[in-house]
């Protein structure tokens, strides 16, 4: 089994984590684990409706600015937002867009 990288948010400079906002699949995943916690990333993708390549890319872009964290559990991986350490490394940033992203969604 390959090990994922997970980048320390610390090490990540605020033009390459705003990049990783611009995407509207990236907010959507972000939006979902917000709401849900830990969830397989299988759900994730098939709820957005797109392939496991395309979720695969953006999962490694959340993944390398800090923002999502991703485990195996047998043959499923999990994810979910590292919302302590990126509040540590950009205080009031992964807040503000997920307050964006719940008014969007109406919640």
């Amino acid at each position: 089994m390959r090990e994922q990288h997970h980048t320390d948010p610390t090490d990540i400079d605020l033009p390459t984590l705003m990049t990783a906002f611009t995407d509207p699949v990236r907010l959507q995943i972000i939006g979902i684990l917000d709401r849900q916690g830990e969830t397989p990333c299988a759900a994730i993708y098939q709820e957005i409706g797109i392939s496991k390549s395309g979720a695969s890319h953006h999962f490694r872009v959340l993944r390398e600015t800090g923002i999502l964290l991703s485990r195996k559990l047998g043959r499923d991986s999990y994810a979910s937002l590292r919302s302590s350490e990126m509040e540590a490394a950009f205080p009031g940033v992964l807040d503000t867009v997920l307050r964006k992203i719940r008014r969007r969604n109406g919640a």
